[in-house]
């Protein structure tokens, strides 16, 4: 899944004008650190399910899988509830009250976007080293899709958090 994607912006500055975009991406880049943590974290371990894979070693698969699933999601649950409860107080000094007074739904939105996908954190991982990763070409064009399908009208009722709403939903 791509990190901070170009159809929310363009879709928010069509819609509701250039002006609003800022209010959106500088919460979404702050909380898209998340997600970056999660991938760095995930990432070494492809090659090595891929190792055990070929040895067929399925015992050592669902050990790892389970234990480092379990660390993942607890450093990725507590970054996430970081970002949530210190995100608007953080923007706040950094580019004064009018952001963090636009970015508190946001940022909670945005952090659901980015976390849900890494409560599972190797599930990709895993199915890309054995080669099973189709799934994923399948259902991120209609996840793509479902979004913009409903950035539309949700960006026309709720503006901003619209945007991170039809986020939300596909995911």
């Amino acid at each position: 899944k791509s990190g901070l994607t170009m159809t929310h912006i363009l879709m928010l500055g069509f819609i509701i004008g250039p002006a609003v975009v800022p209010f959106y991406t500088i919460p979404a880049h702050l909380v898209q650190y998340i997600r970056t943590l999660g991938w760095n974290m995930t990432e070494a371990f492809m090659p090595f399910f891929s190792d055990l894979h070929s040895r067929n070693d399925k015992e050592a698969i669902v050990d790892v899988f389970i234990r480092a699933s379990k660390m993942v999601t607890g450093f990725i649950l507590a970054a996430s509830l970081g970002v949530v409860c210190a995100g608007p107080d953080f923007l706040h000094l950094w580019l004064g009250k009018k952001f963090a007074d636009s970015a508190d739904s946001v940022i909670i939105l945005l952090t659901l976007f980015y976390t849900l996908p890494l409560i599972n954190p190797f599930g990709n991982r895993y199915l890309t080293a054995i080669n099973k990763h189709m799934i994923f070409a399948k259902l991120n064009p209609v996840a793509a899709f479902l979004t913009i399908l409903l950035a539309y009208p949700l960006i026309n009722l709720y503006g901003i958090e619209g945007a991170a709403i039809a986020a939300v939903i596909p995911m």
